[in-house]
């Protein structure tokens, strides 16, 4: 609107600038100079001084206008880009809004019926009512399908049925999502070695170990799997690791001493043997080893 108003001020300005110059060059064309008096003539130079002058005048306050005119185009212009760039900004902001909004509302939404649907599969596990848990969890998962501690439980299911290889696939599935987590891989480690698969529980704890987790479980499943096949002087060394992280667990002192007197380690065999006298209280088991020890 302000740019039509000096648009229409600066044309009527330059109009009546026109107008005027005009009538005076109408006059001064009836003039003949030569038929003029002298002071007449003198009067009319006069005149046509101030005419050109005026004419001069007419043409700077053109290029003034002129000026003035196109910095306002300039300016209304920029004017106009900057209102409909701050229009658009506040639309685009209004619209991230509410998306935002609807995608927290729906996420909220999503968040409680998953609660409500994990603690039912929950309650289901406790029962061991494992094909209705099963049920609850893979719903979940049709929302969450990265949700770890789901597949996890999954895993627990299946192991429950003793379904070894689905139990396999959902914490090989677990370790592609999160090849980092450790109790997706120790639970792997228990179900290779309750089938037996000894080459796949050598490699796994060998990748465990690779990725910096010296656990007990890891030495006690990788000499494990070396002893199975027929590495017993490479179980021993593992079996060894895992006494010096816990010298009293009973379990990784049965491996040794088992291991060491299939290689005739006797000196080993008698020094597990007996720090395994003050932890453990099977006399049978005991007294078994002392005999075996004894013929070594």
């Amino acid at each position: 609107m302000v740019y039509f108003i000096l648009v229409f001020i600066i044309i009527f300005c330059l109009a009546v600038i026109f107008y005027l110059v005009g009538n005076k060059v109408r006059k001064l064309k009836l003039i003949a100079v030569e038929e003029i008096p002298q002071e007449r003539q003198t009067e009319v130079k006069k005149r046509l001084l101030e005419i050109k002058l005026q004419k001069k005048l007419s043409s700077f306050v053109r290029k003034i206008f002129g000026s003035v005119l196109n910095f306002f185009k300039s300016a209304v212009s920029k004017m106009k880009r900057i209102f409909v760039f701050f229009v658009n900004f506040k639309k685009v902001k209004l619209f991230k809004k509410e998306k935002e909004t609807g995608v927290i509302k729906r996420e909220i939404k999503t968040g409680i019926l998953a609660k409500d649907k994990l603690a039912e599969a929950e309650v289901l596990m406790k029962k061991r009512k494992w094909d209705e848990a099963e049920e609850k969890y893979i719903d979940i998962l049709k929302d969450d399908p990265k949700n770890v501690g789901v597949f996890m439980a999954l895993g627990d299911i299946y192991t429950a049925r003793k379904e070894w290889q689905s139990a396999e696939e959902t914490y090989r599935h677990i370790m592609r999502i999160d090849p980092s987590f450790l109790p997706a891989q120790k639970e792997l480690g228990d179900v290779l070695e309750s089938v037996k698969s000894w080459e796949d529980l050598k490699k796994l704890t060998q990748y465990i170990l690779k990725n910096g987790h010296e656990e007990l479980w890891v030495f006690l499943k990788l000499g494990l799997s070396y002893k199975k096949t027929g590495y017993p002087d490479i179980a021993e060394e593992y079996f060894e690791r895992a006494v010096e992280l816990e010298p009293k667990n009973e379990s990784a002192l049965d491996y040794l001493i088992e291991t060491a007197i299939i290689n005739k380690n006797k000196p080993l065999a008698l020094k597990a043997f007996n720090t395994l006298l003050g932890v453990s209280a099977d006399l049978l088991k005991i007294q078994s080893y002392k005999d075996k020890i004894d013929i070594l």
